[in-house]
């Protein structure tokens, strides 16, 4: 007796088999970067801990200062998926040449200031 799986229950299968993957394996794509560093440049590594934030899963911490700090966005359209302010004392996010920040459509894009007054200078890209 031959039985024939209907086309449209492998489709389905297929279907829940992405939506399982997706929600398994995504979070190990995403970064999360805290600045660690005073003032700054964006790309200078030695600043972050959990590495250069560029990807738009990624998350920049930018967490409590006892003094206002200065981040130099030197990379053009660096990508992020979030950019987090977790200190009452202000940073600031300012252009260096081309640098900007682009948050992709595709990413969940958020700026949070959990507290304080903080400033983003550098220019800020939604879609290319």
């Amino acid at each position: 007796m031959n039985r024939s799986i209907p086309r449209a229950l492998l489709s389905t299968l297929a279907v829940i088999l992405l939506l399982i993957w997706s929600l398994v394996f995504s979070p190990v794509f995403a970064a999360t970067s805290t600045w660690t560093g005073g003032n700054g440049s964006w790309s200078d590594p030695t600043k972050w801990s959990g590495g250069v934030p560029s990807s738009r899963h990624d998350v920049a911490v930018f967490p409590n200062t006892s003094t206002p700090r200065i981040i130099s966005v030197d990379i053009e359209s660096v990508e992020i998926g979030e950019i987090r302010f977790e200190s009452v004392v202000s940073y600031s996010l300012l252009p260096d040449g081309a640098g900007s920040l682009y948050f992709p459509p595709a990413g969940a894009g958020a700026i949070r200031a959990l507290s304080g007054n903080h400033i983003i200078a550098a220019p800020i890209e939604l879609q290319k």
